[in-house]
């Protein structure tokens, strides 16, 4: 079969007497030191209306560091590689190590306001950041800017037929600028390199509903829509490498189900059981949405679980199981990692049926 294209430049080895054993080490090394000073608070404008502000400083001392630890021996193949002493990770001659000092500030404001004992409202104004970072390896140093996000969101809460029905709802987009991803370096096709992904906007909302249908049966719902993409264009006006992609591990829908039975059983105690179900739909692994055949999405999956239990009447005694993935349904929770870079992706299963049980007794 075909080689991956990130390692066809080894197809020369083909055939070649290699060693029988060949051992290369590389270390990655970070430290970070920080001084961060926060102040939060609220203050109540009216009976019904209040502020909330929040501001963060921080400044960071990040310094990262790369060596390579060399074969043992010549990496020596016939005449091809003989003046190396490695084969997958080029020598750096000792550490190579870079510093640098960062400074940033975060903060939020919120303004909530009661419209009634059982409605309320409010809106939210946020900025965030994921820090600076600096990335050594054999050949250069990378300097990465701080990835930061707007965040704007809105929601009202409220509770329905005489406060046996509670439901929220909420909408909210963010906007981020720098965000920090892995690309394709240009200058070699088979190379990943860590870089400033450019600007990307998420858009989205989410609903929740909870009631009691009778004293003892109680269901509930939630649902959530997220559209999470890089933009088309960057801050140059120029097209982005991942225009249109969306976010890795970023699902559009999100559904769950579910309710819990509680049953008395007088002197004996009490039992309940709760049933949920918990639905997403296709998502990709990687920023870059490469699919390899199917391989580096996961397709939309349900996944059901089941809670049961009883307590003694005086809640001294308790026994309780579960049973998560119920219908043992197969799927993957992340796909690519280091080997997707080389186009021999790694993968992570979910878990599959799993059940356990528990006691307690109270004293």
């Amino acid at each position: 079969p075909a080689l991956p294209p990130s390692i066809q430049g080894l197809a020369f080895l083909a055939n070649a007497p290699l060693k029988a054993v060949q051992e290369e080490e590389y270390r990655a090394e970070g430290e970070t030191s920080a001084i961060e000073v926060f102040l939060d608070g609220t203050y109540r404008v009216t009976d019904a209306f209040e502020l909330s502000a929040g501001l963060r400083f921080t400044r960071e001392d990040l310094t990262s560091g790369y060596r390579v630890i060399n074969s043992a021996t010549p990496s020596t193949i016939g005449f091809i590689l003989s003046a190396s002493p490695n084969v997958a990770f080029a020598p750096t001659n000792g550490q190579r190590e870079s510093s640098d000092t960062y400074t940033s500030v975060v903060g939020r404001l919120v303004g909530r306001y009661t419209f009634s004992p059982t409605f309320n409202g409010y809106a939210s104004i946020a900025r965030g950041r994921r820090p600076n970072s600096i990335v050594v390896d054999a050949t250069q140093t990378t300097f990465l800017d701080e990835e930061t996000m707007w965040n704007y969101e809105v929601g009202v809460k409220g509770l329905w037929l005489d406060k046996r029905v509670s439901w929220n709802a909420a909408a909210f987009t963010y906007d981020y600028s720098n965000f920090q991803t892995t690309i394709i370096d240009p200058t070699n096709p088979g190379r990943f390199i860590p870089s400033d992904g450019g600007n990307a906007t998420g858009r989205g909302f989410e609903v929740a509903l909870q009631g009691a249908v009778t004293r003892d049966l109680t269901v509930f719902t939630s649902y959530g829509f997220t559209d999470a993409t890089f933009d088309d264009t960057g801050d140059n006006g120029q097209r982005q490498q991942f225009a249109g992609n969306s976010f890795r591990l970023t699902a559009k829908h999100t559904l769950a189900l579910g309710a819990r039975y509680d049953f008395d059983l007088g002197t004996l105690g009490r039992f309940h059981l709760s049933p949920v179900y918990q639905y997403k739909s296709k998502h990709y692994f990687e920023d870059n949405n490469a699919n390899f055949g199917g391989s580096l999405s996961q397709g939309a999956f349900g996944l059901v679980n089941l809670r049961f239990g009883w307590r003694s009447s005086s809640d001294r005694y308790e026994l309780s199981a579960y049973v998560d993935n119920l219908l043992d349904k197969e799927y993957l929770v992340d796909a690519g990692n280091i080997g997707g870079n080389f186009g021999i992706p790694t993968f992570i299963a979910g878990s599959p049926r799993f059940w356990g049980v528990s006691g307690a007794v109270r004293f």
